[in-house]
């Protein structure tokens, strides 16, 4: 807790985001501080809220916090230096030579906010970035809390538990199956909250509005293609080959298409090459649109990803990022798979052309048949959110408050 001495008349206080590098970091931590700065605002609306993001230097970082706004709030962006820990002896000399650098301008950064606090609370949403601050918030007054996000627990998040053993802090279990790595045998308490969504990424009305604000026919079906902040490269390679031998299957529907911008000449190219009516963004924002005019969706499966298919209830395809070694973008897809609510799609690594084929297999019977995506999306709507079932899962717009409620109780706020 801040030290006596810097104690104020009145609470002020600062969250500091730890995540980057790519959405499925940031996002979470975008819901967060929209649950905190509503929730202050209507018990204590005269307690000043402030939001440091400290994220990495990548681009995406950058035009997604850059694009964010939260009422009664003020946002702070700061980038680190923070490098990935690589498995490559060039990754890993990176990493290791960006680590001290990162602790201490993060502790310099935690510092200031504790002198001008009388709360702050460090919120780490994992990756590359998080690990590094949680070293340094560990070594100042604050509150620190972890986000367990995925069903895989991920390198940086296994080593923040070990620090928060040692440390003190909370996890906020925010997984969709609510069986993350047991943070309670190292002595930490989790709060069980489920998945982090912003308003953003929620549908703003039925499928039929969600079309006419995106100014598309309300009678013409929509394929969303969502690679993921990262543009998914490889994923649209073998998409693209698919749309020019399965064309005919795609002539009625107009397809919106997340990809980088260095890609969308090539993507362009091959829509018109297939006479298929194609919107291609760099990033889909506000994204809950896109999930709410979907007919049929194609996505990576991060969790933030499958999250909001689940509360969106989008029928989908999912294609899971195939280079990380615990595979958990896979073990999230399952959790759906597994009860019927979605499809998976591996993607084969170097061989494009395989994965067309797995697409036919799977895609143009869902394309062409709209009984079958209408019971996937009934399927996502009865999913229980129910605690009592250990085979249910949480889904829904909550999670962001349970989150807020539980980081205030741990102050002694409210």
């Amino acid at each position: 807790m801040p030290d006596p001495s810097t104690q104020q008349s009145s609470p002020v206080i600062t969250a500091i985001f730890a995540g980057g590098g790519t959405g499925g970091h940031l996002y979470p931590a975008i819901a967060i501080a929209e649950a905190l700065a509503a929730r202050i605002k209507d018990t204590h609306p005269d307690t000043p809220l402030r939001c440091v993001f400290l994220c990495s230097d990548r681009q995406i970082d950058q035009t997604i916090l850059s694009n964010t706004t939260i009422e009664h709030a003020q946002i702070e962006i700061i980038p680190t230096g923070a490098k990935p820990m690589l498995t490559s002896p060039r990754g890993l000399l990176s990493f290791a030579r960006s680590w001290r650098p990162t602790v201490r301008h993060a502790r310099d950064v935690i510092r200031d906010a504790a002198k001008s606090s009388t709360h702050c609370i460090v919120i780490a949403t994992g990756g590359f970035v998080a690990a590094p601050v949680v070293a340094a918030a560990c070594k100042e007054p604050s509150l620190v809390a972890m986000c367990s996000l995925d069903a895989v627990e991920g390198k940086a998040n296994a080593l923040i538990e070990r620090m928060l053993a040692r440390h003190g802090g909370i996890v906020l279990d925010a997984t969709l199956h609510g069986k993350s790595t047991p943070h309670a045998k190292a002595g930490v308490a989790t709060h069980r909250v489920g998945p982090l969504l912003r308003r953003a990424s929620l549908a703003p009305g039925d499928q039929h509005q969600c079309k006419q604000l995106l100014s598309l026919d309300p009678e013409r079906p929509v394929l969303a293609v969502i690679g993921g902040s990262s543009g998914a490269t490889s994923l649209n390679t073998a998409w693209m080959r698919f749309v020019s031998q399965h064309a005919d299957a795609l002539q009625h529907w107009h397809v919106l298409h997340q990809a980088r911008a260095d890609e969308h000449d090539t993507l362009r190219a091959g829509y018109d090459s297939a006479k298929i009516d194609a919107r291609i963004e760099s990033l889909f924002d506000p994204m809950g649109v896109v999930w709410g005019a979907a007919d049929l969706a194609i996505s990576r499966a991060g969790a933030s990803s499958v999250a909001e298919v689940a509360a969106n209830a989008t029928p989908t395809v999912f294609v899971p990022y195939p280079y990380h070694k615990d595979m958990h973008q896979l073990y999230n897809a399952e959790l759906l798979k597994n009860r019927s609510a979605a499809e998976i799609v591996r993607e084969i690594v170097n061989d494009p052309n395989a994965t067309v084929n797995r697409f036919a297999e799977t895609v143009v019977p869902l394309l062409g048949d709209q009984a079958a995506r209408d019971a996937i999306r009934s399927r996502l709507v009865s999913l229980s959110k129910s605690e009592s079932d250990e085979n249910s899962i949480y889904i829904g717009p909550f999670g962001a408050d349970l989150a807020a409620t539980a980081l205030l109780s741990s102050l002694a706020l409210y």
